[in-house]
């Protein structure tokens, strides 16, 4: 049975945690660099990013369009993903680092923030994020959340509670010559194995499901900015992960973004370095390592209103996977063209992407412990698409893509096996399948700016899988879409309305006894849509007030398996800005 999390699943790999650690305290105490401000106040909040040209903005472009290349130029998105937690909503706007917030003052700068808000099922969610000035060039940043429920999913009769909590310090100098930045984080989280089958199990036999998934993540990282011809960045990152079942992961990655003097416009290089270590004690310790070397370079050609980057990246690969490629060459091809009024856009890449414990569990909150995690190799990835305005107030923006994939990992549910009682052995906890898979996608966008104060937002995906060995591309839909509606009813009163539409999955139960044998059925998981409201009012410089109605339709969706959601959800709270 899993025993509660203990100083020594931490450190389970104590030898490699030091080595890296030293590494990373030594590189950190020679290096200066900054951040910027990320102090937050009751001012408006604009996400900054570097400027690409959006379907409203096509006719106001003089200049030439930046090529969509993320690992040129670091841009902020803010990104949607669906919760895998029993949230009444699984629809949940990914948090832009606060860092990367540009506030535009509308009547006093505060920098700090404070937030709270509680609701039915026992829910309650805390936010923190502030910033202490030291000197005119030293600055520590805090940020902590927390989200928690008691549970209350219903037709549950085991124990359905969750908690994630997250606390995250940075470090920032400027010099001269030199930025320097060192962070670190620290998070605890819990999930309960509640979403088991129905009508495979007796209540004698669940009664043994009595301990939920606990897991510690723990980072610290540096990056370092110097003012020297041929050096952009270096930066470090250690990452861990340690749970209740004694799984254990270290990841350690170092990467330098380097360009020749002479042709520093045309002309840069990545090279880097991603070594992962898991330990993991099913049936008898194992011990899974993998180092990756990637190198980058890429030529940067403009003319007129085109800009091409054009490039290719190596990957060599060490592991103990027999079946991964030792070399990889792939494309690093980005291209955009303005024609009048139309920003056309095409894409040829490729990669090797180290899928990792912490990784997983990010994605699928009841993804199983002792799982064997290997590489995903992309020899090749095409997209092209076109954003244009239809009208002075809508605009529209469309795009295809092709992507072939060896050993991708797909999510299905673990089989139940009848001499193996574990908490998550009853068909509620998920594994990986392998297999190598075919994307074709078609993705859409319609933004609606007509109104002075208000903003509409409708996109869909399609997708189309072909694969080698299994049937289906399990738990992922082939057809998704989103709607997002912001609207400022006065200078303090906000509301927004936002949704998504998940469609149909497919899954795998796999059951083995000895009166059977192997038994294996597919089964369907239905689509759901989700809807979510809220509104904040402005009460003064300081305080402002909040209301949320979460999952409006009391849709009884389930993300994965088994694992049904709360039905709606109120919550209010309040929000206090505040200096020091």
């Amino acid at each position: 049975m899993p025993q509660r999390l203990t100083l020594q699943s931490l450190m389970i790999m104590n030898k490699q945690t030091n080595f890296f650690l030293f590494i990373l305290f030594m590189m950190s105490s020679i290096t200066y660099a900054q951040i910027e401000n990320d102090s937050l106040g009751t001012q408006t909040v604009n996400v900054e990013k570097t400027f690409i040209p959006s379907v409203t903005e096509a006719k106001k472009i003089k200049s030439v369009p930046e090529a969509d290349n993320s690992s040129a130029v670091e841009k902020l998105k803010t990104t949607f993903q669906i919760q895998s937690i029993p949230v009444a909503s699984v629809f949940n706007p990914a948090k832009p680092n606060a860092r990367k917030l540009v506030l535009t003052d509308v009547n006093k700068f505060f920098a700090n923030r404070l937030m709270m808000m509680a609701g039915n099922y026992g829910t309650f969610i805390a936010d923190f994020s502030g910033a202490f000035k030291l000197s005119i060039n030293k600055k520590v940043s805090v940020l902590f959340d927390h989200y928690g429920s008691q549970g209350g999913v219903a037709e549950t009769k085991l124990e359905d509670d969750f908690s994630a909590t997250h606390l995250e310090l940075d470090f920032s100098n400027i010099t001269r010559s030199n930025e320097w930045s060192i962070n670190g984080s620290v998070g605890f989280q819990k999930r309960q194995w509640y979403g088991v089958p129905k009508g495979l199990w007796h209540e004698e036999q669940l009664n043994d499901i009595n301990n939920g998934h606990q897991w510690v993540t723990y980072s610290l990282g540096s990056v370092l900015k110097p003012d020297l011809d041929w050096l952009e960045k270096m930066e470090i990152q250690f990452d861990g992960i340690a749970d209740n079942y004694d799984n254990a992961e270290i990841v350690v990655l170092a990467e330098t973004l380097a360009q020749l003097p002479a042709f520093e416009d045309t002309f840069q290089s990545t090279f880097a370095v991603q070594y992962r270590k898991y330990q993991t004690p099913q049936e008898e310790d194992q011990t899974f390592d993998h180092a990756l070397f990637t190198l980058s370079p890429t030529f940067k050609i403009q003319s007129g209103d085109l800009s091409l980057d054009l490039g290719a990246s190596g990957y060599y690969q060490l592991t103990d996977d027999p079946d991964a490629s030792e070399i990889l060459i792939v494309p690093n091809i980005h291209l955009s063209y303005l024609v009048d009024a139309l920003v056309l856009r095409f894409k040829a890449t490729g990669k090797v992407d180290q899928h990792t414990y912490r990784n997983f569990l990010s994605r699928n909150n009841y993804f199983g412990p002792n799982n064997s995690i290997s590489a995903e190799e992309i020899p090749l990835h095409l997209s092209a698409g076109v954003e244009m305005p239809l009208s002075s107030d809508w605009g529209w923006n469309a795009s295809a893509s092709y992507e072939s994939a060896k050993r991708k990992s797909m999510f299905v549910l673990n089989a139940i096996d009848e001499n193996i009682f574990q908490d998550y052995s009853f068909g509620n906890s998920f594994g990986l399948l392998i297999d190598d898979i075919k994307t074709s996608s078609f993705k859409t966008g319609l933004m609606y700016t007509g109104f002075d104060k208000a903003t509409i937002h409708v996109s869909g995906t399609y997708n189309q899988f072909s694969t080698s060995e299994q049937t289906y591309f399990f738990n992922r839909p082939n057809l998704e879409a989103a709607l997002i509606i912001n609207a400022t009813l006065s200078d303090n009163w906000s509301m927004s309305l936002n949704g998504i539409f998940f469609g149909d999955r497919k899954d795998v139960l796999a059951y083995t006894n000895e009166a059977n044998g192997n038994l294996t059925e597919t089964i369907n998981i239905s689509s759901f849509a989700d809807i979510n409201w809220s509104t904040v009012y402005k009460l003064s410089e300081r305080w402002s007030a909040e209301a949320r109605v979460n999952n409006i339709f009391d849709a009884k969706q389930a993300r994965w398996g088994f694992y049904n959601v709360q039905g709606i959800q109120a919550l209010v709270g309040l929000h206090y800005n505040f200096d020091w």
